[in-house]
């Protein structure tokens, strides 16, 4: 699922069907991970962001780096994404908001598509599959479909009821989406 950054290293974008979808506990999840087998990982995080970067921090020991198109500039965000990710194994960049929400309703710019595209990242799209199972499927076909520049490489569901949930979601799928599905986030609701 990983593109390879100009040094030859690894790298995606964490990104979401909305807001609150589950990014930052996917970020930390897949960054804890990596870690744990020993990669070194550079977090970033797309916009003015100060709370998920000290949670980067506390997942990889290093700095999370904020990527802010509105004050960097396009080209600066390029040579920070570049100079920050050269020390690393994987370059891993949590987006914001919903992955085609940029500075308004009607442009892209400053999306996490927008950065993605410009960085030649591959995106890792986590979906709320919380009371759904064949409608997983128009939704996520309406985000692969809906801008074919960007590259939704991976899939993680979130709030899966249960495992059975998750099956059930999975094989709901035409064979195009089953293949990039990397795995499943349990839904711990306390309300559930």
């Amino acid at each position: 699922m990983s593109s390879r950054a100009s040094e030859g290293k690894a790298a995606f974008l964490i990104a979401g069907t909305h807001s609150g979808v589950g990014k930052t506990t996917a970020s930390l999840a897949i960054m804890s991970v990596l870690e744990a087998n020993d990669f070194v990982v550079q977090p970033f995080k797309v916009g003015p962001d100060f709370i998920d970067p000290g949670y980067h921090r506390l997942a990889t020991s290093k700095d999370s780096i904020n990527l802010d198109l509105w004050l960097m500039g396009l080209g600066n965000l390029r040579k920070s994404f570049k100079a920050f990710s050269t020390s690393a194994d994987v370059a891993v960049v949590e987006g914001m908001g919903a992955l085609f929400d940029g500075e308004n309703g009607t442009s892209e710019r400053g999306s996490s598509a927008f950065l993605a595209r410009h960085l030649n990242l591959p995106i890792l799209l986590v979906v709320d599959i919380w009371g759904m199972t064949r409608s997983v499927n128009a939704l996520i076909k309406g985000f692969v479909e809906f801008d074919k520049r960007v590259r939704i490489s991976g899939l993680l569901l979130n709030r899966a009821g249960s495992r059975k949930h998750y099956e059930m979601v999975v094989g709901s799928m035409p064979s195009y989406l089953r293949r990039i599905v990397l795995g499943y986030i349990p839904d711990r609701s306390p309300s559930r």
